[in-house]
């Protein structure tokens, strides 16, 4: 009896490891089997939400994808009396934000890092008549007067004049090599919409993808500024 007892206690516990083996493995292939299905969930709302923003920026019919849900925002961006250029600008780099009426006949540019010894470029676009003109000025550093209140610290600024029919201001930095640095604008007006703001949504089951970008007006290159240089007014 003594024998049966350790045998049946013995079985016992085999059975006991193989189930507790046998749940841990089922319950990691359920764990495995949800993970993989919400990494495809999430892969596929990410693509549609890229689709939708394609099918906007494209100027095509959202795309109706099997299985999924595309939601696509696109509105101007508001006005402004301060704005940051988004990326910081290398030497050469061009930045180029649109001005009108409301914007007034000024504009102060603040640009540069304490030790960057950026120089700045700017042209004012501005038409009279049938005629297009360019007002250049050319900025070394050291000047620093109201900047935007952007959490960015400036280490120079010069006030552009807009004459009427100011459509845009082409601003570009130079000295700085390689180093990037930052650039902003402010006026006692506001600044026009620069752009739109368009925000995709992709939706499969619960698992939602948004995607948001800024869709700048278009813009000429950049080699256009090399294109034809003067230190007077031009008229194209």
């Amino acid at each position: 009896m003594l024998r049966r007892g350790q045998a049946l206690i013995v079985v016992l516990l085999i059975l006991g490891v193989v189930t507790t083996v046998g749940l841990s493995i089922a319950s990691r292939s359920v764990t495995e089997v949800g993970v993989s299905t919400g990494s495809e969930e999430s892969s596929r709302a990410l693509s549609a939400a890229e689709a939708g923003l394609e099918a906007q920026l494209g100027g095509a019919q959202i795309p109706t994808i099997s299985g999924t849900d595309i939601q696509v925002d696109a509105k101007p961006s508001g006005s402004a009396g301060s704005l940051s250029v988004a990326d910081l600008l290398a030497s050469g780099e061009v930045a180029t934000v649109f001005v009108d009426k409301s914007t007034g006949n000024s504009m102060t540019v603040c640009w540069g890092l304490a030790n960057g010894n950026a120089e700045l470029e700017t042209a004012v676009y501005f038409t009279v008549g049938n005629n297009t003109n360019v007002d250049r000025k050319y900025t070394p550093s050291g000047n620093l007067g109201t900047c935007p209140n952007d959490g960015r610290i400036y280490a120079n600024s010069t006030s552009i004049t807009l004459p009427n029919g100011s459509e845009y201001v082409r601003m570009r930095l130079w000295g700085n090599g390689e180093v990037k640095q930052p650039l902003g604008v402010t006026t006692s007006g506001t600044f026009p919409t620069q752009g739109t703001e368009i925000t995709a949504v992709g939706t499969v089951g619960s698992t939602v993808r948004k995607i948001k970008v800024f869709d700048q007006t278009p813009d000429v290159p950049e080699v256009f500024e090399a294109a034809v240089f003067s230190g007077k007014r031009l008229v194209k």
